[in-house]
């Protein structure tokens, strides 16, 4: 049996460095909107790069999020591959999963307008089912996602900078105020 009923080596350091990547990765589709194609939609042309760019800041996010959070399990003397944990990544999992599905229906479509709100939606709703096996931050940030996702369906042309205020200034402010409060 575990000892504790959840998974609390999830580094506030993590957050940041997905905050920055997002940025990272939005000023470069910022930049080709803008002065490659000079259009403000996602226009078919930068759609690759778009997802070409999406790929890697969750790649990095993801890779970044292993490496600290195996570092402070280490710290914390307590097992990455918990029950806690595992049962964090199913319930997140089965959410997001379900998201990249809807999501990629629609791409295929070619009905890019609802992509960032329901990025923002379904991560939200991932977050929020597994926020009762970590911090109960991640059920706030799970819940600004979702609120930030809504607002998007109601103002598609803005769309871009509601993603970018979920994906990285949220994130980023979370993970300073985690590493503020927790020191990890």
């Amino acid at each position: 049996m575990t000892k504790s009923s959840g998974f609390y080596s999830l580094t506030s350091l993590s957050g940041i460095a997905t905050g920055l990547y997002s940025l990272v990765g939005s000023s470069i589709i910022y930049w080709l909107f803008k002065y490659k194609y000079n259009s403000d939609y996602l226009h078919p042309d930068i759609l690759k790069y778009a997802l070409v760019d999406l790929i890697i800041v969750g790649l990095l996010s993801i890779a970044t999020s292993i490496l600290l959070t195996k570092r402070q399990a280490k710290l914390n003397r307590e097992l990455v591959w918990s029950t806690p944990f595992r049962k964090m990544i199913k319930t997140f999992s089965v959410i997001f999963g379900i998201g990249c599905i809807v999501i990629l229906n629609f791409l295929l479509k070619e009905e890019y307008e609802r992509f960032g709100a329901l990025m923002l939606i379904f991560y939200g709703l991932a977050l929020i089912s597994s926020s009762k096996y970590t911090f109960k931050e991640v059920m706030i940030i799970g819940y600004i996602h979702i609120l930030l996702g809504i607002l998007a369906t109601f103002i598609p042309e803005y769309s871009f900078w509601l993603w970018v205020t979920g994906f990285g200034i949220v994130h980023l402010l979370f993970g300073i105020v985690m590493f503020l409060k927790n020191g990890n």
